[in-house]
């Protein structure tokens, strides 16, 4: 004897095998992906930091990097120029894969004076935030709103068969 299943039974088996699918590509695939960070620094002159940026995502290749830098606060505009803030990529921080998982960088500010050589009266008055992107091809985590959707498809299969 042949066991009958109503039709929305194959439907609803159809779409959980799709996402189950999804799923397992989607585990072992690369994508591109972005690392956004900010760093302040106060203050004129090179600065250097101890530690790494560490990345959010694991990139399996060389990450561009891109940077961009904003002011936060800047002496009199009648005195000096606007301050000019750019940040450096000094080495990369690679796991024992090989992947790229961070970055040690440099920042430097500089100003200009409109009246003579006395940026260095205005070093307190200076402040920056850079912005920093790194964008490459990475392992991603898999998407919450995909694993929601199999549970779904399985809690109104197993509602459907009771």
């Amino acid at each position: 004897m042949a066991v009958s299943y109503p039709s929305f039974y194959y439907e609803l088996l159809a779409q959980e095998r799709r996402l189950a699918e999804r799923l397992r590509h989607k585990d072992n695939a690369g994508g591109q992906a972005n690392s956004i960070h900010t760093q302040e620094t106060k203050g004129l002159g090179q600065f250097r930091l101890a530690e790494p940026i560490r990345f959010h995502v694991s990139f399996l290749q060389e990450p561009a990097f891109t940077q961009g830098a904003a002011v936060l606060r800047a002496p009199d505009p009648t005195r000096y120029s606007d301050p000019v803030g750019t940040a450096g990529l000094r080495s990369w921080l690679r796991d024992d894969k090989g992947h790229y998982i961070g970055a040690y960088m440099y920042y430097r500010v500089d100003i200009y004076t409109t009246r003579g050589p006395q940026a260095f009266k205005v070093q307190d008055e200076v402040s920056m935030v850079h912005y920093l992107n790194f964008t490459g091809t990475a392992y991603k985590a898999l998407d919450n709103h995909v694993l929601a959707q199999l549970h779904q498809v399985q809690a109104r299969m197993t509602q459907k068969m009771q």
